[in-house]
């Protein structure tokens, strides 16, 4: 393109010919790099649209070059704020001044000589040693300037002060620098240097370099290092140094001088290979420092980030310093704690690669499976391996240091061992104090792969003194991260089709996928499979059927400052990314499909760190269990959904349920960084920016803050933790819920009056499920009722599966009846009415087993469920919802292998769950009955009118429509919270039925309250089953539901010949306060300290 005179008065635009000319220039030019390709429209679109970005960058260019060629002197301009002053600031003068004075020296001074610097090779490796074994430390002397110099001399003496500090390094040339000095101001001494001069300065430095040497071989031993190749130590130099400002808390170690610490050193011979591997991680450079913090204190926490190699290297640092070896004074065994089987079995193998000669002092233990022996010094295991080792060994005799990994998760069991572990460190501390001890002081080492762990350290309770906190920066490679324009719902088909556009077009690499469940594994496995694998099914994608024995019932995070793509790329660069997809075109290699999730046994897990076949690119697809603790190698895509299936219990309904939810921010940002462990990677985010900066919190609520309190306060009763008031957690909850749920438990049976487990309770414990359900599940052996009651907890788990009346009515249904209808409007009036005509007579067939149960009615419908061939058709016919059922049903396989996992043989060899269940008979419903009202012994109701209350019963009479009961009031007496204790039968019970109003129960067992939304504020009560007063007295025995008064006179009591037990009739009062008056019973009473109490 001709260039236009810059210089000319009037400057024409380019002409739209001479545009269009050089449009038709760059189309020939694509076009002539691929001849033979045909050109479709949308490509040519594409075309036209980067030939356009790219003229303008011309365009843009010239526009640059011609500004470039005129020049404009911008001393004498000013500021616009500045033009009407008088007086310009004063710092502005001098340096106006100076430019006009340069000019002027320029004209008359040709040049000036600038001196030549002299280049020493560099020392690599010098950057390693400390501060003293490079020189003295002496800092120069700064030349003081002479009163009454000019600008000019002050200018021209700051340049010189750098030259002049060159013979300060000398203590023996501080005269000679001094006369130097007095000559500075001449002119012709500040502008050059003769020979002689330079070679007196280098032959000073090589006379000090030779001192220096000699007292640094004097102070230091000998250093062996490590010559290891160019390329590691290029890889090595070029990663980020650690910048101590990012440090959550600077580490601050007071060393005590009387404090002896002996000093042992293990030796582990390695491979030249492992050697090279562990120099690349970066906590290894950091040994030292990490060591002194652990040798001064009994609790560290250590903060690294994925990629760090804390959870490798650590252990090996214990090791090497002698902690785990016999004959040292830290002879007990290296413990690490792990959330996950999969994690402590792959860190286990790890570590024996990395560990050589001393691979046999390296084992595991998970549940069901143990790798230790005798001399094992590191030992790898769950969480919930040593919260029982607590319950035998509370002080963990046998270990010298615990380190608990992966804090951040606040799973459960790990709250506890740090709660735990907290007052071990104390009690081991002042046991080691004691003469002729030989207990020696535990150190605990917490690991997180977040900065989050404030809850921690600044817990006063937890730690006296707060733990020292050691960040460690991790090896991490750039990821790539791509949000969606759009979130959909069915995210399942969204990570299909991104897997198939990834190992269609985009390079060689492995594939991370995260979904929620077993359930959309196995589903999109099995559409992959069809699509990519060439090998059978059972091989990529296994489906494992686990017996009860095998199940395990247990429940590295990257906070990177990543590049996020932008959703509005420019034309140009969307043309080259679709111009690139296309030249890779699709791929006909396969597939190595492999799932991950908790369920899958062990062998399986570990498939995932093996290497794919030739010609096979990876796809791990797994849950959140590849979120944390494991790193598969070869990833370099990860296809993260945004969802993860969590445990969550509601509060008001004692229902604990797995709902799928938006992960943390913090969770997202571990998943994206598990695409660059091992190069750059991409994550491919199915969810926008937007529901990400909206949706998404920013950590993961601890696991206690979302699980049933009273579960938890019941794992740790078992583990004989008597004041769990008191207990020490990181996050403690409100005192007044661990007293509720210890006032459950004690009503449930689990504890006994002094707050200590019972029998029952120690098989309730067994179960990871609400105490409620755990009891019933206890103790449904009873007649062969333990399928029934699996089935029972199973639909009280997911809710209730029919639909509601008012569902079946139309707005047209309550229209003024004066209203004239069409025959059209007059068919389907009709339809309703026959369609709600046979929604009652599908009501009335589940009510067969019983009229006034709930429960039994639920059974009913999840056997005949089970019994269905066509279970949409069923639902349809019987006005179920089909999705309720599926949970239902599949919930009660996975209660069926719980029970089996604790005792094999309730449900016999087999299990019974695959087999369609009998109808029930007329013992077994009267047991069921009994079992369901056990788990809720505490939530019985009376009808109102049965209550010997007056101010109740003329309250009642408020309530014009619908049944009235009386729940049992939990503080004082029923007249001080009558509101509260007044509840209506819930339409969707089957006491509501016309047919069953009349013989309403007089004591019902109800499942939750609901307050109605309206402005009315009424209670709802739902019912589950009737239960009579004596079945009611059995079921509260020995718990602070029942009461009893003073013996009758008539029968008379029976007393025992030696006078200390009698039997008598009392009259007994279930509830707090004065409680309501049950039947009359009998019951056996003993005489302790003076008092009669019942036996």
């Amino acid at each position: 393109m001709d260039t236009p005179d810059p210089n000319a008065i009037l400057m024409m635009p380019v002409s739209k010919a001479e545009r269009q000319k050089r449009k038709e220039i760059l189309r020939a030019e694509a076009e002539a790099r691929k001849p033979e390709s045909k050109i479709s429209a949308k490509k040519k679109k594409r075309l036209d649209k980067y030939i356009e970005a790219k003229m303008r960058k011309e365009e843009k260019a010239m526009l640059i070059q011609k500004l470039s060629k005129s020049k404009i002197d911008h001393s004498m301009m000013q500021k616009t704020k500045e033009l009407g002053k008088k007086d310009k600031p004063r710092k502005e003068k001098p340096l106006q001044n100076q430019d006009i004075v340069e000019e002027h020296d320029k004209a008359k001074v040709p040049g000036k000589i600038v001196p030549k610097c002299d280049e020493e090779p560099v020392n690599i490796g010098s950057g390693l040693k400390r501060r003293y074994h490079i020189s003295s430390n002496v800092q120069p002397k700064r030349k003081k300037l002479k009163m009454g110099l000019t600008w000019r001399e002050k200018l021209q003496a700051r340049v010189q002060t750098p030259e002049s500090n060159i013979s300060s390094f000398d203590p023996a040339s501080d005269q000679e620098s001094d006369q130097e000095s007095k000559h500075s101001s001449e002119p012709e001494s500040e502008n050059t240097m003769d020979e002689d001069t330079r070679q007196d300065l280098r032959a000073r430095g090589d006379r000090f370099k030779a001192w220096a040497i000699e007292r640094t071989v004097e102070t230091s031993a000998p250093v062996q290092l490590l010559e290891l190749p160019l390329e590691i130590v290029s890889k090595a130099t070029s990663s980020r140094p650690r910048d101590r400002s990012e440090t959550p808390e600077e580490i601050s170690v007071s060393l005590n001088p009387s404090t002896v610490i002996k000093t042992t050193h293990v030796t582990v011979t390695r491979t030249q290979e492992i050697e090279e591997s562990r120099m690349l991680l970066p906590v290894v450079s950091e040994e030292q420092r990490i060591m002194e913090v652990i040798n001064h204190n009994p609790c560290v926490v250590l903060c690294g980030q994925t990629g760090s190699g804390k959870t490798t290297q650590v252990p090996q640092f214990l090791y090497e310093a002698g902690y785990g070896s016999l004959g040292t004074d830290n002879p007990g065994m290296i413990g690490i704690t792990q959330p996950r089987r999969v994690a402590a079995v792959s860190m286990a193998s790890r570590l024996k690669t990395e560990m050589g000669d001393a691979a046999d002092r390296v084992g595991y233990q998970i549940r069901f499976d143990s790798a230790c022996q005798p001399e094992t010094a590191i030992k790898f295991m769950t969480d919930g391996v040593l919260l029982r080792e607590l319950a035998t060994d509370f002080l963990l005799t046998r270990y010298s240091v615990v380190i608990v990994d992966e804090a951040h998760e606040r799973s459960i069991n790990t709250d506890i061992l740090i709660g735990i572990l907290s007052r071990v460190l104390k009690v081991r501390a002042e046991m080691s104090q004691e003469e002729g001890s030989t207990t020696r002081p535990l150190k605990l080492i917490i690991m997180s792969a977040t900065l989050r762990v404030s809850d921690f350290v600044e817990n006063k309770t937890l730690f006296g003194v707060s733990p020292p906190v050691i960040k460690i920066d991790a090896r991490q490679f750039p990821v790539t991260t791509h949000f969606a324009k759009r979130t959909s719902l069915k995210y399942v088909d969204d990570v299909y089709k991104k897997v198939c556009k990834i190992h269609n077009k985009l390079p060689p690499g492995g594939i991370l996928v995260f979904l929620t469940g077993q359930g959309e594994i196995r589903q999109l496995c099995s559409k992959l499979k069809k699509s990519f694998c060439k090998t059978s099914s059972s091989e990529y994608t296994p489906k494992v059927r686990l017996s009860g024995r095998e199940v395990t019932l247990e429940a590295e995070d990257v906070d990177f400052g990543n590049d996020i793509q932008d959703e509005e790329n420019s034309e140009a660069e969307e043309f080259e990314e679709s111009s690139s997809d296309e030249m890779l075109g699709c791929t006909s290699q396969p597939l190595h499909l492999l799932p991950l999730y908790s369920l899958l046994p062990t062998s399986e897990q570990l498939k995932v760190f093996q290497a794919p076949p030739t010609d096979h690119r990876l796809c791990v697809v797994a849950t959140n269990v590849a979120e944390t603790s494991i790193t598969i190698p070869g990833i370099r895509y990860v296809v993260d959904s945004g969802k993860v299936k969590e445990k969550s219990y509601n509060r008001d309904t004692g229902v604990q349920s797995y709902d799928v939810k938006w992960i943390s921010r913090a969770s997202a940002e571990q998943r994206s960084g598990r695409a660059g462990r091992t190069g750059p990677g991409h994550c491919y985010r199915l969810y926008s920016s937007a529901v990400y900066e909206r949706d998404f919190n920013e950590f993961t609520m601890a696991e206690i803050n979302r699980a049933p309190i009273e579960g938890t306060v019941l794992q740790m009763k078992n583990m004989n933790i008597d004041q769990v008031v008191k207990f020490p957690f990181p996050t403690p909850p409100e005192s007044r819920h661990l007293r509720e749920a210890e006032e459950l438990l004690s009503c449930l049976g689990a504890l006994d009056s002094d707050g200590r487990i019972t029998e029952l309770g120690q098989s309730m414990a067994a179960f990871p499920l609400s105490p409620r359900f755990a009891k019933m599940l206890t103790i449904g052996g009873q007649h062969g009722c333990l399928p029934y009651v699996i089935s029972i907890v199973a639909g009280l788990s997911v809710g209730s599966p029919f639909l509601e009346e008012f569902s079946l009515a139309e707005p047209l249904d309550v229209e003024d009846e004066k209203q004239v209808l069409t025959n059209e409007q007059l068919c389907k009036k009709e339809q309703r009415k026959r369609r709600r005509k046979e929604f009652f007579v599908a009501q009335q067939q589940f009510m067969k087993l019983d009229p006034m149960s709930d429960v039994l009615k639920l059974l009913s419908v999840i056997c005949a469920f089970i019994y269905s061939q066509d279970k949409q058709e069923f639902c349809e016919k019987f006005f179920l919802r089909p999705k309720a059922m599926e949970e239902i049903d599949k919930l009660r396989k996975q209660l069926t292998e719980i029970v089996l996992s604790n005792s094999p043989v309730a449900l016999g060899r087999n299990g019974t769950y695959e087999k369609k269940p009998s109808l029930p008979k007329s013992v077994q419903i009267k047991a069921i009955r009994q079992i369901v009202a056990a788990g809720f012994s505490d939530q019985a109701a009376v009808r109102a009118d049965l209550v010997p209350s007056e101010s109740i019963k003329e309250f009642a009479k408020g309530f014009k429509k619908g049944i009235i009961y009386v729940v049992v009031a939990r503080s004082g007496q029923l007249e001080t919270c009558l509101e509260n204790c007044l509840a209506i039968v819930h339409s969707s019970s089957v006491i509501n039925c016309k047919t069953t109003r009349q013989a309403v129960p007089d004591y019902i067992i109800y499942q939750e309250l609901v307050r109605s939304s309206g402005g009315s504020d009424r209670v709802y009560i739902k019912p589950l089953t009737p239960i009579s007063a004596q079945h009611l007295t059995i079921l509260a025995k020995s718990t602070p539901l029942i009461t009893y008064s003073k013996p009758l006179e008539y029968p008379r009591p029976v007393v025992s010949s030696d006078g200390m037990s009698r039997e008598c009739m009392v009259v007994p009062r279930y509830g707090v306060g004065k409680g309501w008056e049950l039947a009359p019973c009998k019951i056996r009473q003993k005489r302790v300290h003076g008092k009669w109490v019942e036996q």
